[in-house]
């Protein structure tokens, strides 16, 4: 019997994804995303199968796919991005699989099979789903659907499309007693894109700024800015032209809510949220991305929410703060949660390292070095997502254990290890 082999994808790293929306792009945001690019390409290799492709834009580094091997990861194909672009005639656009869709990535796969004009409606379409316009636009749809969802539209915010309206709006949230108010540009991703106001006055630097945003990107969503408790991002995929949910993670911000990392289960199944929430909101995500998307089947999303303390100091669910229809830090921690020994839980992190010296790249792997149980699994270590490499800006890691305790204990013993703060 013939066993019909899955089509083998090809993924490569392309974060700028996040930044090409807005124009135009500040040059020291260029810079980070340059950074980034050139430290995390290797957190591809988790999301690709064994058959897959993964690309890279720098030289690779084959020690590090050795220690990866050494714990047990599966790894796909690897090559130079230069490889995929000589044999772009050879590729179905079915199998591009990249870590976002923007109109840079329709340049480089011209030429290849099944490639059309309605690829770039597609992205177009993809890129307007991205805006914080559109999250608040379907928070509004759930709350008119769900009336469980008792949440006052008020900290959705509004979408304000001149100056005056931002001020006019500010005014009305420092009125009501609230002590800050948040400018939201619609395409800000992971903290970025945001400015804080603790009074009615404007001053230049940030009128500058919102004339900037209104006449780039259209609108400005100006909301108040509450106390958080827990921030989650609920990870999807499109199965076979439907939006499948896959997992839950819990996420780590910043007090400006950029994002730090996340933790996971490796035996969480469904949601902190209740079914019939996330049975409405899947389907909605499947009515409103595939009836826009013709030709750009690959794509993954995730959407962020989180619970918060209302103006009167009860627990309230704010279910879609953000939507990425890309890959996510989520999407990898759960894809490496196959990993995980049962009953354990990891935390993904980010450390900037760009001022460290590795002079004890050994001894640091072998101090949390993985250690792995009878079943194969992880049980506890840290893995080293990316080299240890003082070429690099950025380390990603996944650091297991059996319990929150034990996992913090080896973040902060790394911090210490590497020289900076946790």
């Amino acid at each position: 019997m013939k066993i019909n082999q899955p089509e083998n994808k090809l993924f490569w790293f392309n974060p700028e994804v996040d930044c090409v929306t807005r124009a135009p792009v500040p040059a020291n945001e260029n810079k980070v995303f340059h950074a980034i690019q050139h430290s995390l390409e290797y957190l591809m290799l988790f999301l690709a199968k064994k058959y897959d492709t993964v690309y890279f834009r720098n030289k690779i580094n084959k020690e590090h796919l050795e220690y990866l091997s050494q714990v047990g990861v599966e790894l796909p194909q690897v090559s130079n991005i230069e490889s995929m672009k000589k044999n772009i005639k050879d590729v179905k656009v079915s199998q591009f699989a990249p870590w976002g869709w923007s109109h840079e990535v329709v340049e480089e796969i011209k030429g290849s099979e099944g490639f059309n004009s309605e690829i770039i409606n597609d992205v177009d379409n993809i890129l307007e789903l991205n805006s914080k316009s559109y999250s608040r636009s379907l928070s509004i749809e759930l709350l008119e659907r769900d009336k469980d969802l008792s949440l006052d539209q008020t900290y959705l915010g509004f979408e304000c499309r001149s100056l005056d309206e931002c001020v006019d709006m500010s005014e009305k949230y420092f009125n009501a007693k609230y002590d800050t108010v948040v400018f939201k540009a619609p395409f800000g991703t992971a903290g970025r894109g945001f400015k804080f106001l603790k009074s009615k006055e404007l001053d230049l630097t940030l009128k500058k700024w919102a004339q900037n945003v209104l006449q780039n990107q259209g609108s400005i969503v100006v909301e108040p800015w509450v106390k958080r408790l827990n921030d989650f991002s609920l990870i999807f995929e499109n199965r076979e032209g439907k939006a499948s949910f896959l997992s839950e993670t819990k996420m780590i911000i910043d007090s400006r809510g950029g994002y730090k990392g996340c933790w996971v289960k490796a035996n969480q199944q469904g949601s902190v949220l209740n079914e019939e929430y996330l049975d409405l909101l899947t389907k909605i995500l499947t009515k409103r991305l595939f009836e826009k998307l013709k030709v750009i089947k690959n794509i993954c999303f995730s959407v962020d929410g989180f619970t918060f303390f209302n103006h009167k100091d009860e627990i309230a669910l704010r279910p879609i703060s953000e939507i990425n229809f890309r890959y996510s830090m989520g999407r990898i921690a759960v894809e490496l949660k196959k990993y995980l020994s049962d009953n354990s839980l990891a935390l993904l992190r980010f450390l900037n390292v760009k001022k460290i010296s590795f002079n004890r790249i050994d001894k640091i792997k072998e101090k949390f070095k993985v250690i792995i149980g009878e079943n194969g699994k992880w049980t506890k270590g840290v893995v080293f997502l990316n080299p240890l490499d003082k070429e690099l800006n950025y380390l990603a890691v996944y650091i297991v254990g059996k319990n929150e305790d034990i996992v913090l204990e080896q973040y902060h013993s790394l911090c210490h290890c590497v020289g900076i703060n946790p």
